[in-house]
């Protein structure tokens, strides 16, 4: 997701602080924030963070294969 925002270190980190940067929908960040205990909001984040880190980790192996489409199109096979 290449988020480039500093990451707050305990006691100042807030998770609602963090929820508009991790792929929530517009519901899911709503939902973050009428979670009233700081601990439910971080278990919430969590559980969308790793239903979340492998579809981001799928896409972004098939950006690379799309990525090489073409090119070895040029390459001399080898004489069997």
């Amino acid at each position: 997701m290449r988020i480039n925002k500093e990451i707050p270190s305990a006691p100042e980190f807030k998770t609602f602080n963090m929820g508009h940067h991790v792929g929530l929908s517009l519901e899911q960040e709503y939902e973050l924030l009428s979670i009233l205990s700081e601990e439910d909001r971080q278990d919430y984040m969590l559980e969308h963070l790793e239903r979340l880190i492998p579809i981001v980790k799928d896409m972004e192996t098939l950006r690379k294969r799309v990525q090489m489409n073409g090119h070895f199109k040029n390459i001399i096979p080898p004489n069997v």
